[in-house]
């Protein structure tokens, strides 16, 4: 059973809750928070570098060389293309945590938007790879060539076989 001072920190819960079995990882926000904000740190900081780096890169390389009007715009169209890639997976984990943390700070208690919250933080990697699909043109182009084709082979095959099943049966003795 979980102490009385626990059950203390919590917000007015149903008395299910208070009569079944709680696992308690912390009691101190602190080791739940640092983990969370050191790691998204990491992340914001890697993603702005990588940002800054990749921009500088292909504008010196621009300048450099004298490239095509095409080249140009395919490379801007890249630059954009991984800018959504990056930011909208970083929303996806910040806005969630950013509220998780609020509601910790100001003692606002809702499972339901908790229960949403570590539902979309746990899609994160889901949506990056959709997200990939949808704006890299020749990721999601192999991947419709590669699906499509089969489900058409297979619609194929199962329309054009002809199948005898032979039956053999021995009773037992």
């Amino acid at each position: 059973m979980v102490p009385n001072k626990i059950l203390q920190m919590l917000p007015e819960l149903s008395h299910d809750i208070y009569n079944a079995h709680v696992f308690v990882l912390a009691t101190d926000f602190r080791y739940v928070v640092l983990p969370v904000f050191v790691m998204s740190s990491l992340l914001v900081m890697e993603s702005v570098c990588f940002i800054i780096l990749i921009y500088s890169n292909i504008n010196e390389r621009t300048k450099q060389l004298s490239l095509s009007r095409n080249t140009i715009k395919m490379q801007r169209k890249f630059l954009r293309a991984l800018n959504i890639q990056t930011c909208i997976p970083l929303l996806i984990l910040m806005l969630p945590m950013g509220y998780l943390v609020a509601s910790r700070i100001i003692n606002l208690y809702f499972q339901s938007a908790n229960n949403l919250c570590f539902i979309i933080i746990a899609v994160h990697g889901l949506s990056s790879t959709l997200i990939m699909l949808y704006i890299h043109a020749p990721y999601r182009d192999v991947c419709l060539r590669i699906f499509c084709s089969k489900l058409t082979k297979y619609s194929r095959r199962w329309s054009t076989i002809n199948c005898h099943v032979t039956i053999m049966w021995w009773p037992k003795n």
